[in-house]
C-alpha cells in the first residue's frame, strides 16, 4: 500500500486549482445573465404593480372569492356584495361596483402580457409574482360573450394576454405563483 505523503499533496495542488479555474470560467458568463434577467422580471412586475391604485387588489379579492367553487355562481357571473348573482361583464361597464378597479387590473396585465418575456426563467419569475392574478383575469375573460358571435371578450379586447396563455399556458400549471386570496 502506498503512503500518502506531503508531496503527493503538492503535486495534485495545482492540477486541483487549475480544474477549479476552468470551471469557473466556463459558469461565469452564466451568472451576471441570469441576474439580468431577473432585474428585467422584477422591474416589469413593479410597473405592473405601479399602475395599480391601493383598492385595486381588494376588489379583485372580493371578486375571486365570488367566483369561488363553494359558491357556484352561474357560469360568467361571480356573487356580489349583496349576494346576488352578477355578470362578470359588470366590471367592465361605467359605475360598476368596483370604481373600474377589475378593468384596470385587466389593462395593466394585457401591457405586461405585451412586455412578457419570451426567455423560461425570466417568465416564470414573472409568473411567480401575478400569477394568480393572470389566471383569475384570463377564466373571467373567457367567460364573458365578444362582441362578435363566438368570440370572446378576451380574444377581443385582451389579445396578448390570449397569446401569452397559448404559449405558455401547460407551463403556467405546473409553475408555483404567489397566492393573494383564497377562496
Amino acid at each position: 500500500m502506498a503512503e500518502i505523503t506531503l508531496s503527493n499533496y503538492r503535486e495534485w495542488l495545482p492540477f486541483a486549482i487549475i480544474a477549479f479555474g476552468v470551471f469557473l470560467a466556463m459558469i461565469s458568463p452564466f451568472m451576471p445573465h441570469r441576474r439580468e434577467h431577473h432585474q428585467k422580471a422584477m422591474k416589469k412586475v413593479a410597473g405592473f404593480r405601479g399602475a395599480l391604485q391601493p383598492h385595486d387588489l381588494e376588489h379583485w379579492k372580493e371578486l375571486y372569492r365570488g367566483t369561488g367553487d363553494k359558491i357556484d355562481p352561474p357560469r360568467g357571473h361571480y356573487i356580489d356584495s349583496e349576494g346576488k348573482p352578477t355578470r362578470l361583464d359588470a366590471m367592465w361597464t361605467a359605475g360598476g361596483e368596483d370604481h373600474t378597479s377589475i378593468q384596470r387590473i385587466a389593462e395593466s396585465l394585457e401591457k405586461l402580457c405585451a412586455e412578457f418575456p419570451l426567455d423560461a426563467y425570466e417568465a416564470r419569475i414573472v409568473w411567480y409574482e401575478v400569477g394568480q392574478l393572470m389566471d383569475s383575469m384570463h377564466d373571467w375573460l373567457q367567460q364573458i360573450q365578444g362582441v362578435q358571435e363566438g368570440s370572446t371578450f378576451l380574444e377581443e379586447q385582451y389579445p396578448k394576454m390570449r397569446e401569452i396563455f397559448v404559449k405558455f399556458g401547460s407551463k403556467f400549471k405546473r409553475w408555483p405563483h404567489r397566492i393573494y386570496a383564497k377562496r
